[in-house]
């Protein structure tokens, strides 16, 4: 089976009994199509109250590795029959090379796995619309009662409210790992997937894990939020000025959050699945090689700044 990247950028196995995993376990698993041959499904035969979930070496390889996590996957599967799909990494592959080729080269360039799972979720969810869950999740019942937590077309996201990390941080935390997206191609999904190549450079000493954090995870999923805030404002303001409307925002100055975006809060989440975070991304490389070396050069830097200094104050005296 061909894939899209050279070997030395193989998925590493969680498994310490296998390094790297080969094309056959890139096991495809949507259920309507038995064909390893098959890539991805039509939009016509997906609808907006399909169930996404990823594990990108796919679904034998979950059995196999993550017997709990594909517990949880049977879960999924038994509370919406006919409406889930998991998708590996052939099948996102091949549906980002037919329809998202000028994405292909910001997939294929990030440092981490992790970020190819964020942007290909991303992507399947403009393309089809729906609900997608991180596959480290427990469902405890079906998802149509979500669908009523949104109106006026919004997307509905997840506040985190019931993990003491997320305190730190300087404003509400909005997470990643549950998506509902009420029809294909929305704006707010167009804006990511636009967004993804313009943040997808490391910075200059930038750790790894902030980089994930920043360039596919939380921080760039909250970052377009407030870029769609503001996009929505601007179009709706130009809409009103054509209108010739004198007084377009009667209730409040300027749209919030909460006005192109649904949130629902991340305990009231939990009557419907529940999140384990489980941080597989963070399994075994919570810092890269780019880190170490920095960490190296800064602490190199450090002494010879000290060892000047002394010197410096010796030759003085």
């Amino acid at each position: 089976m061909e894939t899209a990247y050279s070997s030395d950028r193989r998925i590493i196995d969680f498994d310490a009994d296998d390094t790297f995993l080969t094309d056959t376990d890139m096991t495809l698993t949507l259920d309507s199509i038995g064909d390893e041959t098959a890539t991805y499904p039509s939009s016509a035969d997906v609808g907006p109250d399909c169930v996404h979930q990823i594990w990108m070496q796919g679904e034998q390889h979950l059995r196999r590795t993550r017997p709990q996590f594909y517990a949880y996957l049977m879960e999924f599967r038994g509370m919406h029959p006919q409406h889930h799909i998991m998708w590996s990494e052939s099948m996102i592959e091949a549906l980002i090379r037919d329809k998202y080729s000028w994405l292909l080269s910001t997939y294929n360039n990030y440092e981490c796995w992790i970020m190819r799972v964020d942007l290909a979720k991303y992507i399947i969810l403009y393309e089809y619309g729906g609900f997608y869950c991180d596959m480290d999740s427990r469902c405890k019942r079906n998802f149509h009662g979500l669908t009523l937590m949104t109106s006026n077309h919004k997307v509905l996201l997840c506040q985190i409210v019931d993990d003491k990390r997320t305190k730190l941080y300087k404003r509400n935390f909005v997470n990643n790992h549950f998506f509902y997206v009420p029809s294909a191609h929305h704006p707010f999904m167009q804006l990511m997937l636009e967004q993804a190549p313009k943040v997808a450079k490391r910075r200059h000493l930038e750790p790894m894990i902030l980089y994930v954090l920043r360039v596919t995870g939380p921080g760039f999923l909250m970052n377009c939020i407030d870029k769609y805030r503001k996009q929505v404002q601007t179009e709706t303001k130009a809409k009103n000025k054509k209108m010739k409307l004198k007084n377009p925002w009667p209730m409040c100055g300027s749209l919030q959050r909460e006005d192109v975006i649904s949130i629902v809060r991340s305990d009231v989440l939990n009557n419907y699945f529940v999140h384990e975070s489980a941080n597989t991304w963070l399994d075994k490389q919570w810092l890269d090689q780019k880190d170490k070396r920095n960490a190296l050069g800064i602490t190199a830097s450090s002494v010879l700044v000290v060892g000047a200094t002394c010197l410096l104050a010796a030759v003085l005296a």
